[in-house]
């Protein structure tokens, strides 16, 4: 049967030509399709593209920057595209639309000028237009766009190196400024450590501070007592003077008053002058008995032996001595009643004098304002000390008196009851003298009265005429009463020593009779008397040197009397004016009240103020610890910035060249690594267009060659498909070698792996006729139908052209189960890829021909229990054995 399917080539030439025709299909079709696509990439340089440069060029860093002018001046250099420069956008766009240009590249007027506003605070970004037509081909769109890409990138890489540049030069001026902040810096840090022993300080004496403004609060709540107790004391002042108004009113009533008694006083001195005169005389008198009696007594006791013969002389004596006694005691009583009234009027006007100095005393206790007229008063006070101290001298002496007439008592060996009248006399006469103690309390309440009152005296000259005439009448009234002393000191002891002689001598005078029966002890009392005698002589010449004192001080008395009355009006006008003072004094107090409530509710506001003060100086004192820390972190902050910035100086000394500007500009470089190199976009296309061919060669030679009528009664169904693929299998040896050939001869093809290569085309030619011719023996007519749809489904699901993955899903499904995606991918492990193998497409494609060949030889087998049923030499029933298509077609035929 082999040889009867060649034979019947032979005979007819026709067929011959026509099959080696049908071989040359996938031949024509891949080479030709190949090599309209071989090198599309390598042929850019013809694609045609309009720029269009509208930059206007800008003044940038002190040079003139034209973006635009540079990108036209390379794009006009470069191969990469056919780049036409016009001059006018309408004329770009007019030639896009006609399909003239496949793209029109842009360069905005604002081009340069946005490419200076990085350092601005809204800086834009430069834009580049383009614009493509994919209407008229979408892949040159694609590839224009991707150039415009790389033109972007382009402009990008030299904007950059424009940027590098500046920014080094830049950093050539922040290699000096660091230097200079790391100079500085050290010295900030030098500073700080100044300031940080500056805030040790600062701490130290804010602590000084909070501790003090404690002190000075407390001490503000003192003054603030103290303002408090110093207005009460004002107001107790204002109260003392109001006091001291009316005690100066009455003193003026009783000025008046002591006028008055003060003329009745100069009366009585006069009268006092001459009974002291008197005194002085019968005191001369005394002193001369005494004398006589000392020296009656001394004679007595030496003729004591003999007294009883001179009893008779002693009587007649001691009866003389009680007549001259008797007139000395008229005398001296006339002395004491004179005296006594002297006395009495002294010591009314004394008590009246007392009660007014104690009021003029308060009164001036409230007068401290005017500092002359309190110097004034106090040299008055110290007048009137002085004339107290006289009194106490005075005082004194009474004293020494008691003493001296106690002694002289206890000499003469007078009775208890004698010595206690005697003394009695004396604490008399003490009574009538001056309170000096009251005195001095009142003088020392003045002098810290008149401390209190310099600031507020009414004025200088009315306080200056009142000290004036206190003064005046202070050292009258002192010497009055000093001669008073005199007086009733001397009076005193005259009557005291009287009564005593008197009673003495009464006696002596009723004891004369007892005398002689009394001899023994008369002559003890004798030596007694003869003591008591010369004690009694001394005494009374005391007595007759006191008269004189008395009568001097009588005199004295008497002429202070008279300067004292001239100066009771002086006194008595003074008085109304230290009224009217102390009023204006009171007025002043008011308002220094005011004022002090004024100065305490102030005082009250300091005390507040002291303690948020205190409390605020104690946060100040926190605060300063904090900055003492702060500072310390600063100091070694600084320290360290000093040193960083001089090692970033370091680094900022650059020296950038060319190199370096590329680098900054383009940081990236890419390293690609390709496993598998394929030259061109027809190699990478090969694989496809090689499987897709020889399908199409597949189904050209079913449907001019018949697979089904044998041209000789087989003898098998497996020798009739013997017979038949005799011819499909040369047939495909015969297209693939000659499409392989080809491509590689006219296209340039280059397989990594040449017998790889042709074995799977090879393969892939038997699958491919396999199946076509499978579908024809089933279907007829309708199989080569059936392929045209096989091979659309097999040219969108093998993922030929693009990654399967960029396709549908039903694609993606259907792709490991089409045949030619083994076939595609076979050839792309042989002709481009080094470390892959094919075995395993080459396996499956293998697997799917004996598979086809399988059933090819099950359905030559049933068709040939039919044809061996028929008639063999009416061929028209032989082909209505294939299916019952044919059958209807050969009906039809007949």
């Amino acid at each position: 049967m082999i040889k009867a399917e060649w034979q019947y080539i032979k005979q007819h030439k026709f067929m011959m030509i026509v099959l080696i025709v049908v071989a040359l299909i996938p031949t024509i079709y891949s080479v030709t399709f190949l090599r309209s696509m071989w090198n599309p990439y390598g042929e850019m340089s013809r694609l045609p593209v309009a720029v269009v440069n509208q930059d206007h060029s800008v003044n940038y860093q002190g040079k003139q920057l034209a973006v635009g002018k540079s990108l036209t001046k390379n794009l006009k250099k470069s191969d990469a595209l056919d780049f036409k420069v016009l001059s006018s956008e309408q004329q770009a766009q007019q030639g896009l639309r006609h399909g003239k240009y496949y793209m029109v590249i842009t360069v905005p007027k604002s081009f340069s000028k946005n490419a200076t506003t990085l350092m601005a605070s809204h800086p834009k970004r430069m834009q580049l237009d383009y614009t493509t037509s994919a209407g008229h081909n979408y892949t040159a769109s694609k590839m224009t766009t991707s150039a415009a890409g790389q033109i972007k990138d382009q402009v990008d890489h030299e904007v950059t190196a424009t940027y590098a540049k500046t920014l080094f030069s830049s950093v050539k001026k922040l290699d000096g400024g660091l230097k200079t902040a790391g100079t500085a810096n050290g010295k900030m840090a030098s500073g700080g450590q100044q300031l940080k022993n500056g805030n040790a300080t600062v701490t130290k004496n804010l602590n000084k501070v909070a501790s003090s403004s404690l002190t000075l609060a407390d001490g503000s709540k003192k003054v603030t007592n103290g303002l408090e107790q110093y207005v009460n004391g004002v107001e107790k002042a204002q109260t003392g003077n109001q006091k001291v108004t009316a005690g100066l009113t009455k003193f003026e009533s009783a000025g008046q008053k002591l006028q008055a008694a003060s003329n009745r006083l100069t009366s009585g001195a006069t009268d006092l002058n001459g009974g002291v005169d008197k005194y002085v005389a019968v005191a001369g008198q005394i002193r001369n008995g005494s004398h006589q009696l000392n020296d009656g007594v001394q004679k007595l006791n030496s003729s004591v032996s003999g007294m009883g013969s001179s009893t008779a002389q002693l009587n007649s004596g001691m009866t003389a001595m009680t007549n001259g006694l008797g007139q000395l005691s008229t005398s001296s009583q006339k002395l004491s009643a004179a005296t006594k009234q002297l006395s009495d009027g002294s010591s009314a006007n004394t008590a009246v004098m007392q009660s007014q100095l104690n009021s003029l005393s308060k009164e001036v206790a409230g007068l401290n304002s005017n500092s002359q007229a309190g110097q004034s008063l106090n040299r008055s006070l110290a007048d009137l000390q002085r004339a107290v101290d006289g009194l106490n001298n005075g005082n004194s002496s009474d004293s020494e008196l008691s003493s001296k007439v106690s002694a002289a008592a206890d000499q003469q060996k007078l009775t208890p009851a004698q010595k206690s009248a005697m003394l009695a006399t004396v604490k008399n006469s003490d009574h009538q003298k001056m309170d000096t103690a009251a005195i001095t309390s009142a003088m020392n309440a003045v002098n810290s009265a008149v401390s209190e009152l310099t600031r507020s005296m009414p004025s200088s000259s009315t306080t200056a005429a009142l000290s004036t005439d206190l003064t005046k009448l202070k050292a009258q009234q002192t010497a009055e009463n000093s001669a008073l002393t005199q007086i009733a000191t001397g009076s005193a002891s005259l009557t005291t020593n009287l009564e005593s002689v008197s009673k003495s001598a009464g006696k002596l005078n009723a004891g004369t009779a007892e005398l002689a029966k009394q001899t023994p002890a008369l002559v003890n009392g004798v030596d007694q008397v003869a003591n008591g005698s010369a004690s009694l002589a001394t005494n009374t010449t005391k007595f007759a040197q006191s008269g004189q004192s008395l009568q001097n001080g009588a005199g004295t008395l008497s002429s202070g009397m008279s300067q004292f009355n001239s100066q009771m009006p002086t006194v008595v006008s003074s008085t109304k004016q230290l009224t009217a003072g102390s009023a204006a004094v009171g007025n002043g107090l008011g308002t220094l009240a005011h004022s002090g409530q004024t100065l305490a509710n102030g005082s009250a506001k300091i005390t507040n103020g002291n303690q948020q003060l205190a409390s605020g100086t104690k946060q100040l004192v926190t605060g300063s610890k904090k900055l003492g820390s702060g500072i310390n972190q600063v100091t070694g902050g600084a320290q360290k910035l000093s040193t960083t910035l001089g090692n970033a100086a370091k680094k900022a000394d650059v020296n950038p060249n060319n190199e370096t500007y590329q680098q900054v500009s383009q940081p990236v470089k890419a390293a690609h690594t390709e496993l598998d190199k394929v030259p061109n976009n027809g190699t990478s296309m090969a694989p496809y267009m090689i499987a897709v061919s020889l399908f199409v060669g597949a189904i050209a030679l079913n449907l001019m060659y018949n697979m089904y009528l044998p041209k000789a009664y087989p003898k098998s169904g497996f020798d009739w498909m013997l017979s038949k693929m005799s011819i499909w299998g040369p047939f495909t040896f015969l297209e693939s070698i000659l499409d392989f050939t080809l491509l590689c001869a006219m296209d340039g093809l280059r397989p990594l792996h040449m017998l790889s290569t042709f074995g799977v085309i090879w393969l892939w030619a038997l699958v491919a006729m396999a199946l076509v011719t499978l579908l024809n023996l089933v279907f007829a007519q309708i199989g080569s139908f059936l392929g045209m749809v096989l091979l659309v489904v097999q040219l969108s699901g093998s993922g030929g052209t693009y990654p399967i993955q960029l396709s549908s899903h039903f694609f993606e499904d259907i792709h490991d189960w089409l045949p030619m995606t083994y076939a595609v991918e076979g050839l792309r492990k042989t002709l481009m890829m080094y470390h892959n193998s094919a075995w395993l497409q080459a396996g499956v494609l293998f697997s799917i021909l004996v598979g086809l060949l399988i059933l090819m030889w099950l359905f030559y087998s049933r068709r040939y229990v039919q044809v061996s049923k028929i008639d063999f030499a009416d061929q028209q029933q032989v082909a209505a054995t294939q299916n019952s298509l044919t059958r209807r077609l050969a009906r039809a035929t007949n």
